[in-house]
């Protein structure tokens, strides 16, 4: 062994798993003498309407939020509209009243014909039992993130508003958290907000911290994904789209998504303090807040000034885009054809390759069919401990054990990552106990099967598959590029690569549907792991696939 060879793959790893946690969606926090989106204005707004609880159970402090943000917006120039609806059945008991803020401005020389549409709600949760404990959120992230990243976005459209070729309408919604109740009535007594909307951006928060994510567009995402490929520290996966539809979860955008194009963001990490009284003012995190601007405030400038969206259908669109984002890479997109003719070719190739080496004498049948013996064994042996796990924390925190529920335990995500390492040496220990029986471009074949019948199986479900087909492709190109032997630094370079595509996706499904799911993350990651750990060993030992 090369101990200069292993350090250096231990370094290159180590930063390639810096990067993917989120590493690259850390814009540089501007100041309030900033031109460009501040996220320091953005925090003192924040603080005013978090200052105490203002949930449906709170008129009198709701009011004073929505005192504030009428106020706010009167300041920049809009006329605010206070829309009152009463006797809404409230989730606390009884019947409430709630009242959203709608503004609108048009460009220079009066009315437009399409419109971007910024939606927030200014309610903060009701209270909730957290270990017993009545707790009621003072609603700093959620939503204070989304009403003060508007307000900044819509301070700086008005710096430009000359060039306005489109005009802008804001909704904070009322009761947000009582079923969607203030953009419901929008929607059916006040239906006259969303006329001629061409773009929705809906902002909210589903954690505190962490970097802001673009979880879901409406359907037909093709001209929209070309819009947000101007975000500057893009964050998404067309996935999440999918993986939040499974979810017991709804948004205002929820409301409209099939009728209006748009987008829905947030910010996932630190889950334990969603909807507690931590979403409060002293938690929040000034770089997730810089994080929405960067990546919002770019797309409004395009879409207001660009002639080409006076047609306010113009996002509107019958075909999806598959996207993702990688370290280094940014923003990575496949139309559905493109999409489907990448797959088929990963298909062709690992047959081809894998043909050229049992020709070649370089792996056998057998020795194949035993390495995907010993993978299909670390997927379910790891899945039913990571189950196990799940199950042993909702006893310790005196919880129902829920696949997608269990949001307030706390360390959870250093109990995924410890588990995922826990994951990597231990198969990593039975590779290298296997190695005289099976060789490591064996061990590669036999994942490498395995990962693409699991990928045609969830193609085939929900049409997307990139965490296993991105991985199989990088992974055939390392075999083919050591046919002979002459590459073997090209084998760590894809376990890195690897790396980048498929550890932001953990991050992101584990900030998401929490501690619950570890056998899910843990199934995920093995199978990445039984890829990258045959590469990366090969290199730093000198084997030569």
């Amino acid at each position: 062994m090369s101990f200069f060879k292993l350090l250096f793959s231990a370094a290159l790893i180590a930063l390639a798993i810096s990067l993917s946690l989120g590493g690259f969606t850390r814009p540089e926090v501007r100041g309030t003498t900033s031109a460009n989106f501040s996220a320091l204005r953005v925090l003192k707004d924040i603080k005013e309407v978090s200052k105490v609880p203002h949930s449906i159970e709170h008129p009198a402090e709701r009011a004073q939020v929505r005192e504030y943000l009428a106020g706010r917006l009167a300041q920049m120039g809009f006329k605010p509209e206070i829309h009152t609806y009463d006797s809404i059945k409230s989730r606390a008991g009884g019947f409430i009243s709630i009242a959203n803020i709608y503004a609108k401005m048009d460009p220079p020389g009066g009315k437009t014909s399409s419109y971007i549409l910024f939606v927030a709600h200014l309610d903060s949760r009701f209270r909730t039992v957290v270990k017993g404990a009545v707790n009621y959120s003072l609603g700093a992230a959620d939503d204070g993130y989304g009403l003060g990243v508007i307000l900044e976005c819509a301070k700086l459209a008005l710096s430009y508003r000359g060039a306005w070729k489109q005009g802008v309408k804001i909704l904070f919604t009322d009761a947000e958290e009582n079923r969607l109740d203030g953009m419901k009535k929008a929607a059916s007594e006040d239906s006259h907000i969303f006329d001629n909307v061409g773009l929705v951006i809906n902002v909210e928060a589903r954690g505190i911290k962490g970097p802001a994510l673009l979880f879901e567009t409406s359907p037909g995402n093709d001209k929209l994904t070309g819009l947000y490929s101007l975000a500057k520290y893009p964050y998404t996966y067309s996935l999440t789209g999918f993986v939040y539809s499974l979810l017991p979860n709804d948004t205002d955008f929820s409301v409209v998504k099939k009728d209006l194009a748009g987008f829905n963001f947030s910010v996932i990490d630190n889950l334990d303090y969603y909807h507690t009284n931590r979403d409060n003012y002293d938690n929040i995190s000034a770089g997730s807040v810089q994080h929405y601007g960067s990546q919002i405030e770019p797309m409004v400038h395009e879409y207001l000034t660009n002639p080409l969206y006076r047609n306010s259908s113009y996002f509107k669109g019958n075909s999806d885009n598959v996207f993702f984002t990688a370290p280094l890479f940014g923003l990575i997109r496949f139309s559905k054809n493109q999409y489907l003719i990448f797959n088929i070719v990963v298909f062709l190739l690992a047959y081809l390759i894998m043909r050229i080496y049992m020709v070649k004498g370089k792996c056998g049948a057998s020795q194949i069919m035993k390495a995907i013996a010993i993978n299909i064994l670390s997927l379910i042996s790891f899945s039913a401990i990571a189950l196990g796990i799940s199950y042993f924390l909702a006893y310790l925190n005196g919880t129902k054990y829920s696949l997608l529920r269990m949001s307030q335990i706390e360390y959870d995500g250093e109990i995924i990552v410890l588990f995922i390492i826990l994951m990597a040496i231990v198969n990593y220990i039975v590779m290298r106990k296997c190695s005289k029986k099976i060789r490591r471009e064996e061990f590669i074949f036999g994942s490498l099967i395995l990962n693409l019948i699991l990928s045609g199986v969830l193609y085939a479900y929900s049409g997307e598959n990139f965490f296993l087909t991105i991985p199989a492709f990088l992974a055939l190109i390392s075999l083919f590029l050591n046919v002979k032997g002459k590459f073997a630094f090209a084998n760590l370079i894809m376990a890195v690569l690897i790396i980048l595509v498929t550890a932001p996706f953990v991050y992101t499904l584990a900030g998401a549907l929490t501690v619950g799911s570890l056998a899910v993350y843990s199934f995920i990651a093995a199978l990445s792991l039984n890829l990258i750990l045959p590469l990366a060993d090969s290199y730093s030992r000198k084997v030569v696939l």
